[in-house]
């Protein structure tokens, strides 16, 4: 009976010291302590918390409050900020405080989020409110169709991103306006750049370069949670096409997600490529804001390489940071029914982000694909593997890098990824298309 009790005190004292050991770890070293989504494995009591509306207020002490709670984020995670917050950082953080008058709106307190972020010149870091969004409706069908946002009220979108890039976050200014073009289609973004009145005048231009002005109104605004309505969302963002007259098959992916699904289906459209016999495969990754990066992993499993370079990096974990350093990495094919011999396309736009950049920069930088199209929204050498938390008092939810990735090809770690076809993002489908066929 002693030697039972003395080994329930020994199972518990183990659990217990494990228990301690993992909550530590979690606090001095995870960067999704305190984060409102936490992954499985990292612990976290923070949980997501809506406003009401638009028209709540703070106090000048809780909008203060949520500026440092920034900054302390930023100390605890961000990779640039591993020997403490830059000055240019810091100033902004002040000169916002310093701003504030007694009570502080919810616009208010996104803008001077935001324009703490943009200083970090990161573009994964980005503030947004937590009240519900009211989507301008159609306009997401007609970006989709290939028409691009001209100006709102006359004013263009270059204009708009001037006069309001210091509450942007981006590296390169298509970017910046691509970000411009989808603040624009809610009525709260519109507000938030200052640009919102009773009757709006929307002026597109269309794929074949006619111009057309629409006009709106508040009632062409609709609430995507109370309408009930999926406009704004696609089921399945991802899809594939064989093309035999043109010897091609097409795998477009508008956004990167990876599950048990997307796995299969890649499996049964390499399946399909194989019995068509087509010898070129173009990768769409036009307005692709990225996601997960095993995408990447998944592809490589069904193209001819029996190895590839992978980028190295550097991850933030409290106050150490993990590196690891650009290395081979052989690729496990399936079967060899599934490998894929021929040519590969890759297709870009200035709004295809993170993820998205990171395949095409690893496929390029390999040599194991052409890239047409536009340069990526972001730069391949840069930071991301994003966590996200929100403020105390306004609730701001605001997004922070905790990885810094290099570029494989060192030599062009200060440039964007520029495609061997430069051409509208629009046009990058037909002349990678061209290209073929020659």
């Amino acid at each position: 009976m002693k030697k039972n009790h003395k080994g329930m005190i020994v199972v518990c004292a183990v659990l217990a010291v494990a228990f301690i050991t993992y909550f530590v770890l979690n606090i001095v070293f995870s960067p999704y302590w305190n984060s409102v989504y936490a992954p499985t494995g990292y612990l976290s009591f923070a949980s997501m918390r809506n406003a009401e509306s638009d028209g709540e207020t703070v106090t000048n002490k809780q909008a203060c409050e949520d500026i440092d709670y920034i900054i302390k984020r930023l100390n605890r995670v961000h990779p640039a900020c591993i020997d403490g917050v830059p000055e240019n950082v810091a100033a902004r953080a002040e000169a916002e405080k310093a701003a504030f008058g007694e009570t502080v709106s919810q616009y208010e307190m996104w803008r001077a989020c935001a324009r703490v972020l943009h200083e970090l010149c990161d573009a994964h870091c980005i503030a947004a409110p937590s009240f519900p969004y009211n989507y301008l409706s159609g306009y997401s069908d007609m970006l989709g169709n290939g028409y691009e946002l001209v100006s709102v009220n006359g004013a263009s979108i270059e204009d708009i991103f001037r006069e309001n890039s210091g509450l942007i976050s981006y590296e390169l200014e298509p970017w910046g306006m691509s970000t411009i073009e989808g603040l624009a289609g809610t009525k709260e973004g519109l507000k938030y750049l200052g640009i919102y009145s009773d009757e709006l005048q929307y002026t597109f231009a269309s794929p074949d370069g006619e111009t057309e002005t629409l006009t709106f109104t508040a009632n062409d605004f609709y609430n995507l949670q109370a309408s009930g309505t999926a406009e704004e969302t696609s089921d399945v963002p991802y899809r594939g096409e064989i093309d035999k007259k043109d010897n091609t098959a097409i795998l477009t992916l508008e956004s990167c997600v990876y599950d048990m699904d997307f796995r299969e289906f890649l499996y049964e459209f390499f399946l399909d490529i194989r019995d068509a016999g087509v010898e070129n495969l173009i990768v769409d990754l036009r307005g692709n804001g990225g996601g997960s990066s095993q995408v990447l992993d998944e592809l490589l499993i069904y193209l001819d390489h029996d190895k590839f370079i992978a980028p190295g990096g550097e991850w933030r974990l409290g106050p150490y940071m993990m590196k690891w350093e650009s290395e081979e990495v052989k690729v496990t094919h399936l079967d060899d029914v599934t490998v894929f011999t021929g040519e590969l396309y890759v297709l870009t736009s200035h709004d295809s982000f993170s993820s998205s950049t990171l395949i095409a920069e690893t496929l390029s930088d390999n040599g194991f694909a052409k890239i047409v199209g536009e340069p990526c929204g972001n730069m391949p050498e840069g930071y991301g593997e994003i966590v996200i938390f929100q403020t105390p008092n306004a609730a701001v939810t605001f997004q922070l890098s905790t990885k810094k990735f290099l570029r494989i090809d060192s030599s062009k770690a200060d440039q964007p990824l520029i495609p061997d076809i430069e051409c509208k993002g629009s046009e990058a489908l037909d002349k990678a298309l061209e290209d073929i066929r020659k």
